[in-house]
């Protein structure tokens, strides 16, 4: 396996089906992506528990990509799910559509009054779409041939359109303590960072110094970046309680030790970052 970011050799990572290229750090695994095919997530309990993480999150993106954003951006949400970003972006006057392969969500997102493309980017969508701004909110790590995504992304935006990409980061406090632990032989955490077993799995696992060059190198420039909030005890229980591989005892401990971090986290990077694109004008 040849890193996605720098092409340098990757090699076993501390968790079975994981891998660490030993230059840039960029991590990716071989889990298999079962969308339609295995289900293991609970819906109803995953709805409660991420919503109040997912609205507050959306609420900073939106916010700061307002001056970025003319009043009436069209925009492609990847992986939609349920629709929030859509709901949030309709609220601010923005065409927000989406695209989703989950056959069982569709129907809610449908509900938002928004297209929903069902089945995978870009396949799913017409050859002529073109937005404003293209957004991946925790989606751009579960997607395969990570390489080759940014310049397929640039053929489906308007010039100087907007790629924003929010996702977790394996230089933050929770991944890096998931990794000493899973040293000691407890990878329950780590796997469950990755979702390990889910339907979806992450196939990559960016820091915050190697998703910019893999993305910058394919006719983007980096314009912002920021933190976002990775951890709110509100719904925590029911985000954990969500993976049906997950026992009520592991399920406690994952719980007590992810409170226990959340006072530490303002000292590490942050374990969630948005990092806004423009498409170049060479591009």
């Amino acid at each position: 396996m040849k890193c996605a970011v720098c092409d340098g050799e990757m090699r076993p990572d501390v968790l079975a089906n994981t891998y660490q290229c030993a230059a840039c750090r960029f991590r990716a695994s071989s889990f298999p992506v079962q969308i339609n095919q295995l289900q293991t997530v609970n819906e109803a309990v995953r709805l409660g528990g991420l919503k109040p993480l997912r609205q507050a999150n959306f609420k900073q993106i939106l916010d700061e990509c307002a001056p970025l954003l003319s009043a009436t951006a069209t925009i492609l949400d990847v992986g939609c799910g349920h629709g929030w970003f859509i709901e949030a972006a309709r609220q601010r006057g923005y065409q927000c559509d989406g695209v989703e392969p989950d056959s069982n969500i569709i129907p809610v997102a449908e509900k938002t009054g928004a297209t929903i493309y069902a089945g995978y980017f870009p396949s799913a969508l017409p050859s002529e779409a073109r937005f404003d701004a293209i957004i991946f909110n925790d989606v751009f790590e579960h997607i395969p041939d990570i390489a080759s995504l940014p310049e397929v992304i640039g053929g489906y935006l308007k010039p100087r359109g907007l790629l924003i990409i929010n996702l977790p980061m394996s230089d933050g406090l929770i991944y890096r303590a998931s990794t000493i632990a899973a040293r000691l032989g407890i990878q329950g955490p780590l796997a469950r960072m990755w979702q390990r077993g889910l339907p979806s799995p992450h196939v990559s696992y960016f820091s915050h110094d190697n998703l910019e060059p893999l993305i910058c190198s394919k006719g983007f420039d980096l314009i912002t970046k920021s933190d976002l909030v990775s951890l709110v005890t509100t719904g925590l229980w029911g985000r954990i309680r969500a993976d049906g591989n997950v026992g009520p005892l592991e399920a406690a401990a994952t719980y007590m030790s992810a409170i226990g971090l959340k006072t530490l986290t303002a000292l590490f990077p942050s374990d969630v970052a948005c990092f806004v694109f423009r498409l170049s004008e060479r591009h």
